[in-house]
């Protein structure tokens, strides 16, 4: 009964919504029609007419936007039965324990999610071919069973018909959505009228999310008690927990170890692609991180229409719940045992979500990647340091150049030269403590430039590392004394200037000499 009440009740706000948008598109044509019937086409009218086609268009894209999930927007790869044998037999093995029917189509997407959907017709009235997607950064960092109890709460939408009425609440969210977005959406040139159906659709959107955010809340509570009735409650709040610490992680992972190399053409090989990220859990110091935040999870942010409660919320019910005499795995097994012929599976999800990014980019080992990326960032840290250069001597930005200014006594004119960083700008420093800052812009910069050039001579490298972001610089032990020497004696706070000119000049020449040594 209380569930035929509020669809009836989302019926009527949908209903609303198509009211008040023939309700504003009538009056602006009204007025639009009276407009030119009274005062012909002065500036007046010409505006209101330029306000009705922009209500018009507004008003179009949140009546006709579609709420089906379409197979090429899944960045995913679609598998079968024959493709996956054991992963479809454990869904299907879970759906007939949840007491529903299995999906049709599963896919396997790049995001640490998963998730369950109905095209459903007729607002939800009829169904629509059942949908799953599992994430492949789940399958590589949860265990079978925290994986059974994910995949037991998508499971159980379909248990207590959430994804039929998900077509109904969808629309209605989506539609408001959509005219918001259309009216407030940041353009070349503002729709006229804007701030008015900004506030018009607005006030409606929050009618509505209000209105729905509850039973959206409840069907997540629900979903959470189904898959620890299936998969046990242990397993089920173990996962929970993971999810915010793997959603951090992964990102992180994107971020600091892929984007950086694609964004120099470069990518490791696809199957690595996850692979890489499997083996960044695996590394203690990053495991000894997610651990932490395991034990001490940030508070979320409060979002006052997310459809979702907090994680803790979610783990504090599951908790409350009578024990059940579930225990966790801790067999170390991960739940991508479960896929056949992994390799090519996370290949092909890899290419699939890469397809734009990497397109053109170059297939090559992490140890290359790590060295490219690793000569990227010297040669940025070194830019200050060779523009300061040029623009003194007026002479390509070489390190002989650099050193004769030394030589010559004109360290202080390149420390002027360097970009002043945020901290001085921020004080208005002067005199000695300028300079003192500007020795913080020299340091790495300085460093950038020799590492640079040791690499380029194929006498130092980067070394791909999980522990270390930018990799681990390799060279000789003479070499790195040398490098180390010259940048100290430089940045010093009571500076010997004969001191200065001798070190540097002497681990230059130095950096030459073992270079050949170990050519």
């Amino acid at each position: 009964m209380r569930r035929s009440v509020f669809v009836v009740q989302v019926l009527g706000l949908l209903a609303g919504f198509y009211v008040l948008c023939a309700a504003l598109i009538a009056a602006l044509v009204t007025l639009t029609y009276w407009g030119f019937d009274l005062l012909g086409g002065n500036k007046l009218t010409v505006l209101l007419l330029l306000v009705t086609l922009a209500a018009i268009f507004v008003v179009l894209r949140g009546v006709f936007v579609s709420t089906h999930v379409k197979a090429h927007e899944i960045a995913g790869v679609l598998v079968t039965p024959a493709e996956q044998p054991m992963l479809w037999a454990r869904v299907r093995q879970l759906a007939a324990q949840v007491g529903t029917r299995a999906p049709r189509r599963i896919y396997l997407v790049s995001e640490v999610n998963a998730a369950v959907w109905e095209n459903t017709r007729l607002l939800g009235l009829l169904p629509g071919p059942r949908q799953m997607m599992i994430g492949v950064p789940l399958l590589v960092a949860l265990t079978p069973a925290q994986l059974d109890s994910v995949l037991c709460h998508e499971l159980g939408h379909y248990g207590n018909s959430d994804t039929r009425l998900g077509g109904l609440v969808g629309r209605a969210r989506a539609s408001v959505l959509a005219a918001l977005d259309a009216a407030a959406r940041p353009r070349r040139f503002e729709l006229p009228g804007s701030s008015l159906f900004v506030l018009l659709f607005r006030s409606y959107a929050g009618v509505v999310l209000r209105f729905t955010q509850p039973a959206s809340r409840a069907q997540e509570l629900a979903a959470d008690r189904v898959a620890a009735r299936v998969a046990g409650t242990a397993s089920t709040i173990a996962a929970l927990r993971e999810l915010p610490g793997l959603d951090t992680a992964f990102d992180f992972y994107l971020n600091r170890y892929i984007a950086p190399g694609l964004k120099l053409g470069l990518m490791p090989p696809p199957p690595e692609v996850f692979g890489g990220f499997a083996a960044l859990l695996a590394e203690p110091a990053r495991r000894a991180e997610l651990d932490k935040i395991r034990q001490h999870p940030r508070e979320e942010e409060a979002k006052p229409f997310d459809s979702h409660p907090p994680i803790a919320e979610r783990v504090a019910a599951l908790a409350a719940l009578p024990p059940d005499g579930s225990t966790l795995d801790t067999s170390g097994v991960r739940a991508i045992a479960i896929l056949a012929n992994p390799a090519h599976a996370l290949a092909s999800v890899a290419f699939r979500a890469l397809q734009k990014p990497a397109a053109g980019a170059q297939i090559v080992p992490w140890e290359a990647v790590a060295n490219a990326t690793g000569l990227h960032r010297a040669d940025e840290a070194a830019k200050p340091l060779r523009e300061a250069v040029t623009r003194l001597t007026g002479r390509p930005a070489e390190l002989p150049a650099f050193i004769d200014l030394i030589n010559a006594g004109r360290l202080g004119e390149v420390l002027a030269t360097l970009p002043r960083t945020e901290a001085a700008r921020r004080t208005n420093a002067t005199g000695r403590v300028a300079t003192e800052h500007a020795k913080t812009v020299l340091a790495p910069a300085l460093t950038g430039w020799l590492a640079g050039y040791l690499a380029r001579t194929r006498r130092a490298g980067w070394a791909h590392s999980w522990a270390n972001i930018g990799g681990e610089l390799r060279m000789a032990p003479e070499l790195r004394a040398a490098l180390d020497a010259a940048v100290d004696d430089l940045v010093a706070v009571r500076p010997d200037h004969a001191r200065q000119r001798h070190s540097v000049k002497a681990s230059w020449a130095r950096c030459r000499r073992i270079s050949g040594r170990y050519a």
